[in-house]
C-alpha cells in the first residue's frame, strides 16, 4: 500500500484506508482514547486510538519522538486535544502502529526555550521542528530558483575544486589539507573560487555561475560562519551595469517567489565616500533614512578639539521612549537628544562663539521645509577627538532611523571603493587585488604611489547591501598581465612570490584575457534575511558555534 504524507490528506481521503510515516510529536491519553500527533517532513495531522482497538495497551506506552509507521482510516476530525496549530480538518482512526524506532527520554524540551548549545548539541531533534526545518526548505527553494534564473539566462554551472592552493593576501586565514601522498605539503580549502572562475572567463566560457561551498578561519559573528554557501558568477565582455542589472533581477525574482513580494525601483547607488559621510558606514541600512551631519565638516574647521556630529530626526517626539534606544551606547556625557526649538540654546550653552554662523548652516543644510521645530528631535555627538567612534553614531542612526521606518527591506549599490587600505602601515586590497582600478592607466598609477597618493586610487568594486547587511560583493576584473603585476607590486608582493603564488595566473593573463566582471552573493546572509533571522546559524543545518566548534560531532579534535 501507498504511503502518504500528513499534507496529502484531504475530502478525496475520506474513510479510506492510508499508511503514513513519522513520529510521535505528543499525545495525550484519557481513559477510552489515545490521541497522538504525528509529524513528518510535511507537516503534522492527528490519530486517535479508542478502547475497542486490540492495540489500545501498546499504542499507550509509545515514547515522544519515536519512529513509527500507522496504517489507518481518514475520518474528519471529531474533537482536537493535542495541538490546535494542527491546520487541518483530518484525523487517522488508527488500525495499527508499527514501531520503527523507540526513542530514548528526550534530552531537551522543545516547549521551552532552548540554548544554542541545546539546538547545536541535538540538532537532529531540534530539526524535526516546524520552524527550523522550514527555514532550511526555504533555503532549498531559494536554491531551486538560482538554478532555473540563471539557467534562463544562459550561465552554465561549473564546479571549482574546493581543495586548492594557498595564496598570500587573502582576507582570511586558509584551512589547510595535509597531502597523504605529498610530504610535507598542503592543499587549502578555497576561500572562494575566485582565481577559477576568472580562467574560467579566459578559457572562453562567458557566462558561468556555481553554488559554491567557501571556507575562511575568521572571526565570527551573528552573519558569518567559517563554511558557508555563494551564489557566484562571472561574465565576459560585460561590465559593471550588467551586474547590476542581473543581480537585481535575480534578487527581485527571489524575493517574488518566496515572499510573494514585487520590487519595482531600480536598486540605489551611492559611492563608498558618500555612504561613510552619510551613514558612517559602508554598510547602510536604508530602512533609517536619517543622516548624520559632521558639522567639523561644515564649517571647514580642523582645529577643533572635539569632534562635533547632529543628526536630524523628523517626527521624533512620537518615537515612545527615545532615550531608551541610546542608554546602552552609554555616552550620556557626549549623547543628547532636545527639541529642534531648543537647538539653538543648546549651542549657546556650548559657548561655541560660532552659534548663530553654525546654526544657519545647518538649517540651510537640512533646507527650512523639511523641519518642524515642534514634533522634530535633533540628536547630537559631541566628543573629544581622540574618543570619537563613527561606528557608534552610525549604529544610533540606524537603531533610531528604523523606529521611524515603514520600509521591511532596503537595497542599495555601494560603489567606487577605495583600491587599498591601510593596516599597521602596511597597504591591503581593500577587496582583493584582482579588482580593476579606476584608473585602468599604468602611468597614472605610478604616479599616484610616487606621490604618496595611493588612497585616492579607487576599484570598479561594488557591494550590494540590504538592510545594512553586505549581501554580495563584485567587481570588474583586471584582464591585463602589466596592470595586475603592478597592483601586486604596490601591494608589497615580491616577484618572487607573484610567480610562487600567481604565476599560473599571471601567464593566464598573457593569452588574451577577455575583459570581464562577476559578482558573489551570500546565499546563508540572504536567506536569514528573507526569513528575518538575526543569526546566520539558524538557515544553516549544521552549524558551528561562535568558536568555530561543532557541538554535534565534538570536534576540532
Amino acid at each position: 500500500m501507498k504511503s502518504y504524507y500528513c499534507k496529502d490528506i484531504n475530502n478525496l481521503f475520506i474513510n479510506k484506508k492510508i499508511i503514513l510515516n513519522g513520529w510521535i510529536y505528543n499525545k495525550k491519553i484519557l481513559k477510552n482514547i489515545i490521541f497522538i500527533n504525528l509529524r513528518d517532513s510535511s507537516g503534522e495531522i492527528q490519530l486517535v486510538c479508542y478502547k475497542n482497538n486490540i492495540n489500545f495497551d501498546k499504542i499507550s506506552k509509545l515514547k515522544c519522538e519515536s519512529c513509527i509507521k500507522v496504517c489507518g482510516f481518514v475520518k474528519h476530525k471529531k474533537l482536537l486535544f493535542i495541538n490546535k496549530n494542527i491546520y487541518n480538518n483530518f484525523e487517522i482512526e488508527i488500525k495499527y502502529i508499527n514501531l520503527l524506532c523507540d526513542s530514548n527520554s528526550l534530552p531537551i524540551d522543545f516547549n521551552s526555550n532552548l540554548s544554542e548549545y541545546q539546538k547545536l548539541k541535538f540538532r537532529y531533534l531540534y530539526l524535526r521542528n516546524k520552524k527550523p526545518s522550514n527555514l532550511i526548505k526555504i533555503k532549498s527553494e531559494i536554491n531551486w530558483y538560482v538554478h532555473k534564473f540563471m539557467r534562463k539566462n544562459n550561465f552554465l554551472n561549473i564546479e571549482t575544486p574546493i581543495l586548492s592552493k594557498r595564496f598570500i593576501h587573502e582576507g582570511s586565514k586558509n584551512y589547510i589539507v595535509s597531502s597523504r601522498k605529498y610530504n610535507n605539503k598542503y592543499y587549502s580549502l578555497s576561500q572562494s573560487p575566485q582565481l577559477f572562475k576568472q580562467i574560467l572567463m579566459i578559457s572562453g566560457f562567458d557566462k558561468y555561475y556555481q553554488i559554491a561551498k567557501c571556507f575562511r578561519d575568521e572571526d565570527l559573528r551573528s552573519d558569518r560562519q567559517p563554511e558557508f554557501t555563494q551564489i557566484d558568477f562571472e561574465v565576459s565582455f560585460k561590465y559593471e551595469n550588467y551586474i547590476y542589472n542581473i543581480t537585481e533581477k535575480l534578487i527581485k525574482y527571489i524575493f517574488k517567489q518566496i515572499l510573494n513580494i514585487n520590487i519595482d525601483n531600480k536598486f540605489k547607488k551611492i559611492t563608498f565616500k558618500e555612504s561613510i559621510n552619510k551613514f558612517g558606514t559602508d554598510k547602510p541600512d536604508l530602512r533609517s533614512l536619517l543622516e548624520i551631519i559632521h558639522i567639523n565638516n561644515l564649517l571647514n574647521v580642523d582645529n577643533l578639539s572635539y569632534m562635533f556630529d547632529i543628526i536630524h530626526i523628523p517626527n521624533g517626539i512620537y518615537i515612545k521612549n527615545i532615550n531608551n534606544y541610546i542608554i546602552n551606547f552609554n555616552l550620556n556625557n557626549n549623547l543628547f537628544i532636545l527639541n529642534f526649538n531648543k537647538f539653538k540654546y543648546f549651542l549657546n550653552y556650548l559657548n561655541l562663539n560660532i552659534n548663530n554662523i553654525l546654526y544657519e548652516k545647518i538649517i540651510f543644510y537640512l533646507n527650512k521645509n523639511t523641519i518642524n521645530i515642534n514634533n522634530d528631535l535633533i540628536l547630537i555627538y559631541i566628543i573629544d577627538k581622540n574618543l570619537y567612534s563613527i561606528e557608534i553614531i552610525s549604529k544610533i542612526r540606524t537603531y533610531i532611523g528604523i523606529q521611524l521606518s515603514v520600509e521591511k527591506f532596503s537595497f542599495i549599490w555601494i560603489t567606487d571603493f577605495p583600491m587599498f587600505k591601510l593596516n599597521n602601515g602596511n597597504i591591503e586590497s581593500m577587496h582583493h587585488p584582482f579588482s580593476s582600478p579606476k584608473k585602468n592607466n599604468i602611468n597614472k598609477i605610478n604616479k599616484l604611489y610616487i606621490n604618496k597618493n595611493i588612497n585616492s586610487l579607487l576599484s570598479r568594486s561594488y557591494d550590494l547591501v540590504i538592510n545594512g547587511y553586505e549581501v554580495a560583493s563584485g567587481s570588474v576584473r583586471i584582464n591585463n598581465r602589466k596592470t595586475q603585476e603592478l597592483i601586486f607590486d604596490l601591494l608589497n608582493i615580491s616577484k618572487i612570490d607573484q610567480k610562487k603564488y600567481f604565476g599560473f595566473f599571471l601567464d593566464a593573463l598573457s593569452y588574451g584575457a577577455p575583459p570581464h566582471s562577476g559578482i558573489a552573493i551570500g546565499l546563508d546572509r540572504l536567506t536569514m534575511l528573507i526569513t528575518n533571522i538575526n543569526n546566520i546559524k539558524d538557515i544553516i543545518a549544521f552549524p558551528k558555534t561562535s568558536s568555530a566548534y561543532d557541538l554535534l560531532m565534538d570536534f576540532p579534535n
